[in-house]
């Protein structure tokens, strides 16, 4: 999970309410706990993670003729200029997307929660 929080305690309880849902394998809470930006400094916070989103999936997909890179089972979301990646992929995949959003520019860091299956191949 993704996104900003006012309080742990709201924090916790986003995460006790998805641990309920029936199907949930894992949960890896990352939402951040901080004071609201002023709508100003949240518009461009916004604005500069979509750009962000735009650039790491525009650089997956112009990846994707290189090599056995499939976008389309790759996740991308940023908040606050961190990259999340999630999906199913190969090993290989994933190295390959981790090392493209790392080097895509404006991203502070980069997290991953990909489920590898090494029987997955590119259609």
């Amino acid at each position: 999970m993704t996104g900003e929080s006012e309080s742990q305690e709201l924090k916790d309880k986003v995460e006790s309410t998805v641990a309920n849902i029936e199907g949930v394998k894992a949960i890896y809470n990352e939402i951040l706990v901080s004071k609201p930006l002023a709508l100003k400094e949240k518009i461009k916070s916004k604005t500069k993670d979509y750009g962000i989103t735009t650039n790491v999936k525009a650089r997956l997909f112009k990846e994707e003729t290189k090599s056995n890179l499939s976008p389309v089972h790759i996740k991308v979301v940023t908040e606050r200029q961190i990259v999340h990646l999630m999906g199913i992929v190969s090993a290989k995949e994933a190295e390959e997307a981790e090392k493209i959003a790392k080097t895509s520019k404006g991203v502070v860091k980069v997290k991953t929660y990909f489920e590898i299956d090494n029987q997955y191949k590119k259609n």
